[in-house]
């Protein structure tokens, strides 16, 4: 199988898209494919999960501003000949650029989780908590394949392992704290270390993050017993699985918490996330706490103490993630793509 991934990594974005691609990739190269990225910048984050892969990387270099069009021409450039399946996972692209492309793929699959716009495409993966078809009426035609819900979350294989040996916690103690990658994920990192390294004296902090290292540096000299942070781990699930409970930003972390049972209280980070957290709410999937631009520190460590105090609802949280993801959806994912390559229904 011949694929070629179109994603981005920024320290506006995050690495969510880039990560979860990652994981199909690393999924059909284990089966005998081979894979191509297209991204518009060698941000660090790419560059440095590519050095340890096989996986090619073609850097479109699409200056800043450009259209969608102007997009997919620098793509079809860079593909030069047809692959079997072209993956996309942008919130910036939509049907047009899909279309343009058809050209140089056999097959399109889409990632999306918004449902905010049309696609032109054979699969549609969403791995969005409660998903069903309804979601995408009118914005896909009728012939795509939508295969969606958190079955389907795309997490690295390790997820999976940690998944079949996740454990029922009753301890409160660790508390696992991501924001994803780049500069402002790092400003909000250290702020809410800080505010529950302050408010929560027999708590320790398990945080990862990278970008502006000087606020968390300073962090960890005034709690050097209670503050463990690392700028990158090899192995998330198995971080993680070490870990009690978490407070960070949704994304795709979302599931990798739900895959190995931590309960998690969250906070929006933009706009279009703040719907989508209300839900997982009302579901009784997470906590969410509020949103970066309406939190202090008042606000925040209250929402933090309700939820660390509420052990009925913290086990609740468990089993459902548990129950909802098993970290399979990649296998999922691929096996589906080799057999329509194949031709099987």
């Amino acid at each position: 199988m011949r694929m070629a991934i179109r994603t981005d990594a920024s320290d506006s974005i995050g690495a969510g898209h880039f990560t979860r691609c990652l994981a199909l990739a690393d999924r059909v190269a284990a089966l005998g494919g081979r894979v191509r990225f297209l991204v518009n910048q060698a941000h660090p984050v790419i560059t440095e999960a590519l050095t340890e892969r096989a996986h090619a990387l073609l850097v479109l270099n699409v200056p800043e501003g450009a259209s969608p069009q102007d997009d997919a021409q620098a793509s079809a450039r860079a593909l030069e000949s047809e692959c079997d399946w072209l993956v996309v996972d942008h919130y910036g692209l939509d049907d047009r650029w899909e279309t343009s492309l058809r050209e140089r793929a056999r097959n399109v699959l889409v990632i999306d989780d918004l449902a905010d716009r049309s696609h032109d495409c054979d699969i549609l993966v969403d791995p969005g908590y409660g998903r069903d078809s309804a979601n995408y009426a009118g914005l896909v035609p009728p012939p795509t394949e939508l295969l969606l819900g958190t079955r389907f979350a795309l997490l690295k294989h390790t997820f999976a392992a940690h998944h079949d040996t996740a454990r029922l916690r009753f301890e409160r103690r660790r508390v696992h704290v991501f924001f994803g990658s780049g500069a402002t994920a790092m400003r909000w990192l250290a702020q809410y270390c800080q505010w529950l390294l302050d408010a929560f004296p027999d708590i320790q902090v398990c945080a990862i993050g990278r970008g502006d290292l000087k606020p968390m540096q300073a962090l960890g000299q005034r709690h050097a017993a209670r503050l463990d942070w690392q700028e990158q781990v090899d192995d998330m699930a198995a971080h993680m699985a070490t870990c009690d409970v978490a407070v960070g930003g949704p994304g795709s972390a979302t599931w990798e918490r739900a895959c190995v049972g931590l309960a998690s209280a969250l906070v929006a980070t933009s706009e279009n996330q703040v719907p989508v957290l209300r839900a997982l709410d009302d579901a009784k999937f997470c906590r969410f706490l509020g949103s970066v631009w309406d939190l202090d520190a008042a606000r925040f460590t209250a929402g933090v103490a309700a939820f660390l105090d509420d052990r009925d609802a913290l086990a609740d949280m468990r089993a459902r993630g548990v129950a909802a993801v098993d970290g399979r959806g990649v296998d999922r994912i691929a096996r589906r793509l080799t057999s329509m390559e194949h031709g099987v229904d």
